[in-house]
């Protein structure tokens, strides 16, 4: 039998006899006990997946139990589980494939088979989440540090240029305050792209050296994480030089914020009830991108993601482009 998911496959081969034996990796959603029970639920859409049992037995009945994940409402906010859902298959061989609804924002399933004893799985591939849960943890201190990179860089390209009167030179050129502006801006958002590229490159192909496999999946995530974070701290510093006249000064700012912004999303988990959480992390959030890529790199899907993937992206771009706007007015009237 071949089974599938995600971008891997992987054979195996399940006899049928008393006491089935089988070696599928857990990069296929199932954890089982004693090797006598396996429940695999894959290929969920629209919350309707395929389902395979294999049993030691060649009768019995499965109990499937849903779990959601819920917050108490005391101040540390202590993760627990709800059943939403129970229901019961009947198997008459060793080997069952069939249907199952999978109620949306499933985060468990327990599985209890009659004969053989409990079994139970993650819907979220064990592995790619292990892999990624970490890939995650040890590129946040990069995150920051080339977050302060970009900043400096406006300071470097846009700042110090207004601060010492060299951009007065330059427009007496042949060239548009309007053009000034935007090559510079280019320039910056250029860095982040390419910076963004390489930090998810490099990070993607040291853990293929580990799991023998280039999960572009993983990398175009890692891209997709850095580069709002990238570029929303350069275009803040950007828009700060038409404001502070000092260069030094709207580094020194510029890097406050970058500090504030990154020690609030950190505390907000902690003071906020989940659904408040939801909004300020992926409505409100200047960096609301990042989030849902950070979701997307642990969860895999966004069905029953806790936030409007829509919003998010209107809320990134709207932060962006109006530091943009807001910058570039300034500059037009900026008495050089």
């Amino acid at each position: 039998m071949i089974v599938k998911h995600l971008r891997c496959e992987e054979t195996s081969t399940l006899p049928v006899i008393h006491r089935v034996r089988f070696n599928i990796s857990m990069f296929y959603n199932y954890r089982g006990l004693g090797q006598c029970f396996m429940a695999f639920i894959f290929g969920v859409k629209n919350n309707i997946g395929k389902l395979i049992l294999v049993s030691g037995s060649n009768k019995g009945v499965a109990n499937f139990t849903f779990y959601v994940k819920v917050y108490c409402t005391n101040s540390f906010h202590t993760r627990l589980y709800k059943v939403i859902k129970s229901c019961v298959i009947n198997y008459s061989n060793y080997i069952t494939i069939s249907t199952i609804k999978v109620p949306a924002r499933t985060v468990w399933i327990y599985v209890n088979a009659t004969e053989e004893g409990p079994s139970s799985y993650y819907p979220i591939p064990r592995i790619e989440y292990i892999i990624n849960k970490g890939l995650l943890s040890s590129s946040l201190i990069f995150t920051e540090f080339l977050s302060i990179i970009m900043i400096y860089l406006s300071y470097t390209f846009y700042a110090r240029l207004i601060d010492s009167g060299s951009v007065e030179f330059i427009i007496s050129r042949p060239i548009t305050r309007a053009e000034l502006y935007f090559i510079r801006l280019s320039s910056g958002i250029l860095t982040a792209i390419v910076a963004s590229a390489i930090f998810g490159s490099v990070f993607g192909l040291s853990f293929s050296l580990m799991i023998h496999c280039f999960a572009m999946y993983t990398v175009s995530i890692l891209i997709l994480m850095l580069l709002p974070i990238l570029t929303f701290h350069y275009t803040l510093g950007f828009t700060l030089s038409n404001f502070i006249k000092s260069s030094t000064k709207t580094l020194g700012l510029s890097i406050v914020i970058f500090i504030l912004i990154t020690v609030i999303n950190k505390i907000l988990p902690i003071l906020l009830e989940i659904n408040t959480l939801s909004k300020a992390l992926y409505s409100i959030n200047p960096i609301s991108i990042s989030y849902v890529a950070s979701y997307l790199l642990t969860h895999f899907t966004l069905a029953g993601a806790p936030f409007n993937i829509g919003i998010s992206i209107t809320v990134q771009l709207a932060w962006i482009i109006g530091l943009l706007v807001l910058g570039y007015l300034r500059f037009r009237k900026m008495d050089i």
